[in-house]
């Protein structure tokens, strides 16, 4: 595989680095961790609250977490990084889980999870 040779290799990161940065993953990261789908529901309020003129039912569109989304994009984006490798193991610039965590809880809050 061409990628292999050093100077390809080498190329290919600037490349990387250069039009794929580092803010551009976390805005990407968490933009994927909130992605949402449309899908149809039928709506039924009890006692028909609101709906009178619908019968208590309606048929909507609405929109709910697209998780398989999520989590192919957020992997796909950090594989491409060199941070996640296929076994798993995660290289941060030597940087232990705990302190990635602490990282993003600074970052984006600690209660940012329980919203998406």
């Amino acid at each position: 595989m061409e990628l292999k040779k050093p100077e390809v290799s080498e190329a290919f990161s600037q490349l990387i680095d250069r039009y794929c940065p580092d803010s551009l993953i976390g805005d990407t990261y968490l933009e994927c961790m909130t992605a949402t789908k449309v899908i149809s529901a039928n709506i039924i309020a009890k006692n028909g609250e609101g709906m009178a003129d619908a019968n208590s039912m309606t048929k909507d569109f609405v929109d709910v977490p697209d998780y398989p989304t999520r989590l192919k994009a957020a992997d796909s984006v950090t594989k491409l990084k060199g941070y996640m490798v296929d076994n798993h193991n995660v290289n941060v610039d030597g940087a232990s889980m705990a302190e990635v965590a602490a990282y993003f809880t600074e970052k984006y809050g600690a209660d940012k999870r329980a919203k998406i």
